[in-house]
């Protein structure tokens, strides 16, 4: 049986697609211990082919397929894969290829989103900018392509783009019917996780009422040493790399990589926006949240008043 064999006996039916940093990694980790869901392996982004290298769409259809190859007879299968609400062809893509799909969009306060994806950036090397104003001053030069760090799509450092949510969501809702998304919102995830849960599994479709644990996931991050990630886990030099591999099979040294990521990260709580960004943010903010309240049918105007 061939990859493309496997994927249509199993052809994913939930897609949950953003946004980053409004808790889709707790949502997807809740619904996989589901027994009636298979949530397969996070963001493959395969949809998002304005955001991928299409140098060899064959071979990432056949990773596509083989992410699904575990599922078995549960009624939902799903992944997850942030970046679709932001591509302008994800939308149009999942329904060409599953038009029956449920769509299961999250969002938050643009205003929290982007210092926690900035943050996150940091730790995972693709912002070299630490500042966060600084970072938010060269967005107009990384629209255009310039001042991009090395080997990052454009939109993962084009912070105010990034939140602009209006627009993202309205693609969903112009190709899925309304009945077949549903949007939670990370204020009332962290208010009643719950609660967030159970009308989930019931647009679902699912038993609401089993038990999947809700811890928090996904806390803020920093490095304790950026020399110690690049030289242990990120770019390690090529006569260290040549010393792992000699001495240590594969699963090793992927487990040691992991214990020094974990052991080189603290969990401080963030500093909060300085006001007077704040503000700005808010004034250039306030016209896409208003016209996603209208989208949406639900008043967000808070998060920019």
């Amino acid at each position: 049986m061939t990859e493309t064999d496997i994927i249509m006996k199993r052809k994913p039916n939930l897609f949950l697609v953003g946004a980053a940093k409004s808790g889709t990694t707790a949502m997807d980790t809740y619904l996989a211990r589901h027994p009636d869901v298979f949530m397969a392996v996070k963001e493959p982004h395969y949809f998002a082919t304005d955001l991928l290298d299409a140098s060899r769409p064959g071979r990432q259809w056949e990773r596509y397929c083989r992410i699904f190859a575990p599922a078995e007879d549960q009624k939902v299968v799903g992944e997850s894969s942030v970046f679709y609400l932001y591509s302008r062809e994800a939308a149009r893509n999942i329904r060409a290829f599953a038009p029956d799909a449920k769509i299961l969009i999250h969002l938050r306060n643009p205003l929290e989103v982007i210092p926690s994806h900035h943050s996150q950036n940091i730790f995972e090397g693709n912002e070299p900018l630490e500042d966060l104003r600084e970072a938010l001053a060269a967005e107009e030069d990384r629209l255009q392509g310039k001042r991009l760090p090395d080997h990052v799509w454009q939109l993962v450092t084009c912070y105010r783009d990034f939140v602009k949510f209006h627009d993202q969501v309205k693609r969903f809702m112009d190709e899925f019917p309304r009945e077949q998304i549903k949007i939670n919102f990370f204020d009332d995830l962290k208010k009643d996780t719950r609660a967030v849960y159970q009308d989930t599994c019931r647009f679902l479709e699912i038993d609401p009422d089993f038990e999947a644990g809700f811890e928090v996931m996904n806390p803020n991050k920093k490095m304790r040493s950026k020399k110690a990630m690049d030289m242990f886990v990120r770019n390690p030099p090529p006569w260290l790399s040549a010393i792992a591999k000699a001495i240590m099979p594969l699963e090793s040294r992927t487990a040691l990589k992991a214990k020094i990521k974990e052991v080189n990260t603290a969990k401080p709580k963030r500093d909060p926006l300085p006001q007077d960004l704040r503000e700005a943010l808010k004034r250039e903010l306030a016209e896409d949240v208003e016209k996603l309240s209208r989208l949406v049918d639900r008043d967000l105007m808070h998060w920019v008043s």
